[in-house]
């Protein structure tokens, strides 16, 4: 019994994150991430191509549609940049054998 208490305290604290930390935070800088992929005109972050930080966002904002569904249709240029690094023919074999992660 004191388990399910636990999990259910663990899972009230994660909703209030959610709720408090998460949500604000999203809705003041993810705005400002379109905004880069959308001037930068070629579904990344700058007008270069894919940097290093394109990778890290992909990973991130694939972490984000696991956890919270409906992202990748709140945010379709997140989708896009996700799909565009994940397609990259240097990445198809790296992409088939890396361990899967539990996000």
């Amino acid at each position: 019994m004191a388990s399910k208490n636990i999990l259910s305290d663990i899972g009230l604290l994660c909703n209030k994150l959610r709720e408090d930390l998460f949500v604000p935070a999203s809705k003041k800088f993810f705005p400002i991430l379109q905004k880069y992929i959308k001037e930068a005109g070629n579904g990344y972050l700058t007008e270069s191509g894919p940097t290093w930080i394109d990778f890290f966002f992909a990973e991130e904002f694939d972490s984000m549609n696991h956890l919270s569904p409906g992202f990748y249709e709140t945010y379709p240029e997140f989708k896009e940049l996700n799909s565009k690094i994940h397609s990259l023919p240097q990445l198809q074999e790296y992409l088939k054998t890396r361990p899967q992660s539990a996000l």
